[in-house]
């Protein structure tokens, strides 16, 4: 809990400063007098952001500012800047002259679809992980292949007694035998 105090403290802190970039942005981008809502926007999108990963930005350093000094500036920016941003997208206007009548329009309502890229990835893993159930594998083979790439270590640090260049070897015929059978290329 005091963990949170501190980053909103330094939150609250940090906030006139960082109100400034997101002036100077939103008029470099043409949203003059968008900053306080830019900003807001960006805090809301931070708070989303799992809380452990909110402290690991907020304790790691960039040379003389932190790392959640570093994402909140770069979030400003891509807002204000890019035409695909949250921000921009949410609330850009209809591109309507003094005489056009918006009654009279035929505006096309387009809702925001969000690509479901969690969904996506797991379904992918399965995939790989069924590839390697389906091959006929040692079970080191398996370890070290579960190893480095699902568990992402280092095969450097592998638990086990075994020679490196026999483990990397390994490896490589275990990740090009399962990339053959995503590809439908393997003969069983």
């Amino acid at each position: 809990m005091e963990k949170d105090v501190d980053l909103e403290k330094y939150i609250g802190e940090r906030y006139e400063r960082w109100l400034d970039n997101a002036r100077f942005w939103c008029k470099r981008s043409g949203l003059e007098g968008e900053e306080h809502d830019l900003l807001n926007e960006v805090l809301l999108m931070l708070w989303q952001k799992p809380r452990d990963y909110l402290e690991k930005l907020f304790r790691a350093k960039r040379k003389h500012i932190t790392e959640l000094d570093f994402y909140v500036l770069h979030m400003i920016r891509t807002n204000a800047t890019s035409e695909n941003a949250p921000y921009r997208f949410k609330y850009r206007q209809s591109p309507i002259d003094a005489y056009a009548d918006p009654e009279m329009m035929d505006l096309e309502d387009t809702p925001y679809e969000e690509d479901d890229q969690p969904d996506r990835v797991l379904e992918m893993t399965q995939q790989v992980r069924d590839a390697l159930d389906e091959l006929c594998l040692s079970d080191l083979a398996r370890r070290a292949f579960v190893w480095k790439f699902f568990a992402q270590e280092n095969l450097q640090d592998f638990p086990e007694d075994v020679p490196r260049r026999e483990l990397y070897q390994l490896y490589k015929r275990t990740f090009q035998a399962v990339r053959d059978k995503l590809n439908g290329s393997t003969l069983f």
